[in-house]
């Protein structure tokens, strides 16, 4: 599965609608992807307002964790926030369609 993380992210998570945890590789200790997942499921309308294919980034510490919609699954991956937009979301378009050439 080590496809699927890319070279930019540390940490990458598939939700379902439900919020629940499809797949998950996590690198950084101090990442949890269940307090994710329940900030998710505490923002619905965050992800509600995330149409498919948009990116939404929010900054943590010198984290940059960003969100991306697809056919009503949601991608969570964390990176450095020195990382530019542009690149991360190219790099979730990859991780996404390879996600689901995979788990189709």
């Amino acid at each position: 599965m080590g496809i699927l993380l890319g070279k930019l992210f540390e940490n990458i998570c598939v939700f379902d609608k439900k919020k629940e945890i499809l797949f998950e590789r996590i690198n950084d200790q101090e990442f949890r992807t269940e307090f994710f997942a329940q900030v998710l499921k505490a923002f619905e309308g965050l992800t509600k307002h995330i149409s498919d294919g948009d990116l939404s980034n929010i900054e943590w510490g010198d984290k940059l964790v960003s969100l991306k919609k697809k056919n009503d699954l949601v991608f969570l991956a964390c990176s450095s926030s020195d990382v530019k937009e542009s690149k991360v979301k190219e790099e979730l378009d990859i991780i996404s369609n390879r996600f689901f050439d995979i788990y189709s």
